[in-house]
């Protein structure tokens, strides 16, 4: 098959009707994992490890900059290289505090995206729990947060985007494998590895 990587795609068309395997996490991946889910080709999205994606609307009510990117949360964010005496005092006195905020959001993400599969069965519920990453949103929000396209989830839960958890351990002319065995049929790969999320 083609294997390109998301700067060789100059035309969305190309991914018509393909078989596309998406390799990689960031917000390119996940972005033509939908690009193509629209146009109607069969995607395997294939990534080491998901990341937080963030909504436009946190709980569908209040946009992700209010909510994390007002004042207010940017206080709630460590400072990762050199903090002040009162982010310091701050983050280590009301620890407690921050720590809550961040699970509050973390649990209403979380909601979020199991609430795509809602009426969808089990298999839309087991496909959106793969995305769900083990790690802290704060963690991400140091580098590697990115806003969640507006139908992944959805692609995801309709079975239209197939997430498979794993590292890519070879390419075939028919696909791939993964590290434990799992074969994925694609007659397009694409690697979508700029920040090596995979």
């Amino acid at each position: 098959g083609t294997i390109v990587t998301e700067r060789d795609v100059e035309d969305l068309e190309q991914l018509r009707g393909r078989h596309v395997a998406v390799v990689g996490f960031g917000k390119s991946a996940v972005d033509f994992a939908c690009f193509a889910a629209a146009r109607g080709a069969t995607v395997e999205h294939v990534f080491r490890t998901p990341r937080w994606l963030i909504p436009e609307y946190i709980g569908g009510v209040m946009h992700y900059k209010h909510a994390i990117f007002s004042r207010f949360g940017s206080v709630m964010i460590p400072c990762w290289t050199h903090p002040t005496g009162l982010q310091r005092a701050f983050h280590g006195r009301l620890g407690g505090a921050v720590d809550g905020f961040w699970g509050m959001i973390t649990a209403i993400l979380r909601r979020q995206i199991l609430d795509a599969g809602r009426g969808k069965g089990p298999d839309a519920r087991s496909r959106l729990e793969s995305l769900i990453p083990e790690h802290s949103l704060v963690s991400d929000m140091r580098a590697a947060a990115a806003l969640a396209p507006d139908r992944y989830y959805d692609e995801v839960a309709a079975g239209r985007v197939r997430p498979h958890r794993g590292q890519v351990e070879r390419i075939e002319e028919d696909g791939l494998v993964l590290d434990d065995g799992r074969r994925i049929a694609a007659d397009m790969l694409l690697l979508a590895l700029g920040s090596g999320s995979a």
